[in-house]
């Protein structure tokens, strides 16, 4: 289900009782949009680190297997560099 407008993220703040004393709500677009971020952030850390070991060839390609992106180690494999 997409977010709406008027759909809302409510945490409850406690005391040191365990008992509510206040209500925190954020928009569910805004929730959705950070768990997104911190998603992609992290897929772009393990990119990155994949990408940096210059031991390790790494390359991406589409369906039909043209090259899309390779780092240096792959390049240097196939006598490109």
């Amino acid at each position: 289900m997409e977010a709406g407008a008027g759909e809302t993220s409510i945490t409850p703040t406690l005391d040191e009782d365990g008992k509510t004393y206040r209500l925190d709500g954020k928009p569910m677009i805004y929730m959705k949009r950070k768990i997104a971020d911190e998603a992609l952030k992290t897929k772009r850390e393990g990119y990155r680190l994949i990408c940096s070991n210059p031991m390790l060839g790494v390359s991406w390609a589409s369906p039909d297997g043209i090259l899309l992106k390779a780092n240096e180690a792959f390049a240097n494999m196939l006598g490109l560099r």
